[in-house]
This record gives C-alpha cells, sequence and structure tokens, in this order.
C-alpha cells in the first residue's frame, strides 16, 4: 500500500471521543429536555466536526508523503489512491445502505428510492430525506473530498507542474474559499433544523473542516518549526477549544441572532480542533489501562458510526422515550 504508519495514540484518541460524542448526542436525542437539547447540539457537531478535521488531515498526510516519494505522477498513482480509499469505505457502506433498504420496505423500490445514495448525491446541494441512513451525510462529504481534491491537487501538479508546496496550498484554499463563498451566497436559515439540514450537511458548504486538517498536515511536513510552536502552546488552543465548546453547549441560539455566524461557525469550529491537533499527532504512545479499548474503539469508529443509528432508531420507536426525530441523523 506504501500509505501505513504506525498507530498513533493521540489521534486513536481523537478518533475514540469523536465516535463517543456523535453515539452521544444521538442517545441524548432520544428524550430530549432543554438541557439535553444543549448536550446533543455540542456533541453531535463537535463528534462530526473531529472527524473531518482529522481525515483531512490523515489524507493530507498520506498525499503529501506520496508527493515525496514520487508516487503522486501518473495518472495510475491518482487511481491507486483512489483504490485504496474506495476498498477501504465503500464496502461498509454500501453493506448498511442494502441493510437500511431492507429494513425500511420493500427492498428493491427502496433501492430505487434511494438511489442517489449509491453515488453519494443524496446531499451534493439539497436536502437528503431525514428519515432514512441519516447518517450517512457526512460520509458522503468525505467521499467527495476523497474524489475531488486529490484529483484537482493531481492538476496543478502532475498536469500543469506547480510545485508541490504550492499545489497543496492553492488547492486547500480554493477548496475553502468555495464552501465559504456558497454559504455566504445561501441565504440564512431561520431554525436549527433548517440550518442542520442545508448549511450543515449539503456536501458544496463542508470542505474547508477537511482542508483545515489539510493545512495541519502541511504544517506538520513541509513547516516542522510551526508545528513545533504550535504543538509547544497547545494550553492556548485547548482553551481556544474550550471557549468554542461552551458556545456550542450554550449560546448556539446566536446563530440565528448573528446570521454571518452561519457563515463562520463551522470554519472556526474546526479550526478549535485543528489547533490542538499538534497536541495529539505527537502523543505517541499510551502506557495507561486505556491504551486497548481506545485503540478498540477507534478502529471500529467507521462501523460504529455507519451501525449505531439501528439500535437506536429502535429505542426511539417507543413512544414514551420518542421526541425528536431529526436527532437520529446527527
Amino acid at each position: 500500500m506504501g500509505q501505513k504508519e504506525s498507530r498513533i495514540f493521540g489521534l486513536d484518541a481523537l478518533r475514540a471521543a469523536a465516535i463517543l460524542l456523535v453515539v452521544v448526542s444521538h442517545v441524548l436525542g432520544i428524550n430530549t429536555t432543554m438541557h439535553q437539547s444543549r448536550a446533543v447540539a455540542f456533541c453531535g457537531i463537535m463528534g462530526v466536526e473531529l472527524f473531518f478535521v482529522l481525515s483531512g488531515f490523515l489524507i493530507g498526510g498520506i498525499i503529501i508523503r506520496l508527493m515525496h516519494a514520487n508516487r503522486f505522477n501518473t495518472y495510475k498513482d491518482l487511481f491507486h489512491f483512489w483504490l485504496n480509499r474506495w476498498f477501504r469505505t465503500l464496502p461498509l457502506y454500501y453493506f448498511f445502505f442494502f441493510l437500511y433498504c431492507f429494513f425500511h420496505g420493500h427492498f428493491f423500490s427502496q433501492i430505487h428510492q434511494h438511489a442517489s445514495y449509491l453515488v453519494f448525491m443524496q446531499n451534493l446541494a439539497w436536502n437528503m430525506p431525514v428519515d432514512f441512513f441519516g447518517q450517512s451525510w457526512s460520509l458522503s462529504i468525505e467521499e467527495w473530498f476523497y474524489l475531488a481534491f486529490p484529483l484537482f491537487l493531481f492538476g496543478l501538479y502532475a498536469v500543469l507542474r506547480l510545485p508541490m508546496r504550492s499545489s497543496v496550498l492553492i488547492a486547500a484554499f480554493l477548496f475553502m474559499a468555495a464552501s465559504l463563498v456558497l454559504r455566504i451566497i445561501h441565504s440564512p436559515e431561520n431554525s436549527f433544523l433548517d440550518f442542520d439540514q442545508t448549511i450543515r450537511k449539503w456536501v458544496v458548504f463542508r470542505f474547508d473542516a477537511l482542508m483545515l486538517g489539510v493545512l495541519m498536515a502541511y504544517i506538520k511536513y513541509e513547516k516542522p518549526r510551526l508545528w513545533h510552536t504550535l504543538s509547544s502552546r497547545s494550553a492556548l488552543a485547548f482553551i481556544f477549544l474550550g471557549f468554542v465548546s461552551l458556545f456550542l453547549a450554550f449560546a448556539v441560539q446566536f446563530l440565528f441572532v448573528l446570521p454571518w455566524l452561519q457563515v463562520m461557525i463551522f470554519p472556526i469550529v474546526s479550526l478549535s480542533v485543528a489547533l490542538v491537533m499538534p497536541f495529539f499527532a505527537d502523543w505517541k504512545n499510551s502506557h495507561s489501562l486505556l491504551q486497548k479499548p481506545v485503540v478498540g474503539l477507534a478502529k471500529s469508529s467507521y462501523s460504529i458510526y455507519l451501525s449505531h443509528a439501528i439500535p437506536v432508531t429502535g429505542i426511539a420507536k417507543f413512544p414514551q422515550l420518542y421526541h425528536d426525530a431529526w436527532i437520529v441523523s446527527v
């Protein structure tokens, strides 16, 4: 494969935290009170943003290492990269897609009705159904990232022959700018449900979180002094992350008082995650009792993300427990 490296405990810890936050948000959403709804918003948003920044960081690092090894120069190299990603993500995704089709009624009619999910078009620039395979919205964003960003970067680096560093920076900033501009053009939403279904979940709006992860990978491999500086000032990064977390938990209603926040909230959240990345990426090993459960949870995070909605939805069918159906798609 040429892309493997030894596991880094800090990154496994981030991945484990991300899946725990997502699952907790869905479990709390079964029986929502005002206090719990704040926790649902915080856990759901922060958990997914962790996944996005981490994916950008890992994929960006893989591509940069391939460039250094002269293995991102031909169309065969590009296809090999895609093939590696698809073998890692698509089989389990399609397994659960067909499983959800089976559980939701007539199998073949469900496949026909939700055929857009087969090519990750369910939320490209429009709302997806809220009652079918809800968690796939973020996977669609990641699959488009795997496809579009390497292709654009390959065009700059291998076709136009721009320098490697310039290619990475240009590609990352253009993707970030595109999502930002599209969110500016899009009218502000008036409710959290509308905001959640559009600005938060349309593919075209959400590349900047992934690009911040890519930029952190660029700093790690191309600007080691800056990386060391960021790592040595992790305390400030955690303080910033804490303030952002408090906003998500207690002041998210300001998204509808200050409409510009709907444009900037996800870059702010993702930046708060990206700035703690050096601390976790430099945390190579742990000798505590948490080592095995954290690593095990991290390894299983993708399958848990795909499957956990099944038991949560089953529990939610009990009327005395179930109030907010949209939460299942966090």
